[in-house]
């Protein structure tokens, strides 16, 4: 699968730097049990794959965040932006910052805006396929690719 530069992206872009937009992490735990979390730092990188900070050490998503990058596993980001507009993107772990510079940097970042806040990684997501999960958009497709799967009663 080709990884996907989501510069190339305006809605999402700004979607992603609105502080409005739901911002949810799907992962998979090591039973197959899903995992959602919201995680409003999820945010675009300049390279154009999403990146997010992880506040808690032992929480299940930083378990299953480790996993997905061991067992080159997916996880999923859904998108509702203050408009109505929504995404779902799935995409592989690629790299996780937990000591060194930049880390530094943005530990510095996220004790500015809590103090008594943590920082216990800063994780990379290359995303490799997107899809439009807005209802209006996906309920035209639908309409256009599968006629006949429209309700009798909405015909009359």
């Amino acid at each position: 699968m080709t990884d996907l530069n989501l510069n190339d992206y305006p809605e999402i872009v700004l979607a992603l730097s609105d502080p409005l937009t739901v911002k949810v992490l799907g992962t998979i735990g090591s039973a197959g049990e899903p995992r959602l979390a919201v995680k409003s730092s999820i945010r675009l990188a300049q390279n154009g794959v999403l990146t997010y900070d992880e506040l808690i050490e032992t929480s299940r998503t930083n378990a299953n965040m480790v996993r997905a990058l061991w067992f080159n596993h997916k996880v999923a980001v859904s998108l509702i932006a203050p408009n109505a507009r929504a995404w779902l993107l799935s995409g592989r772990p690629d790299q996780v910052l937990i000591a060194g510079r930049k880390f530094q940097e943005r530990y510095q970042l996220v004790r500015q805006k809590n103090p008594e806040s943590g920082l216990a990684a800063v994780w990379f997501i290359v995303i490799e396929d997107l899809e439009e999960t807005t209802l209006t958009t996906r309920r035209a497709k639908e309409e256009a690719e599968r006629p006949l799967l429209i309700h009798l009663d909405r015909l009359l």
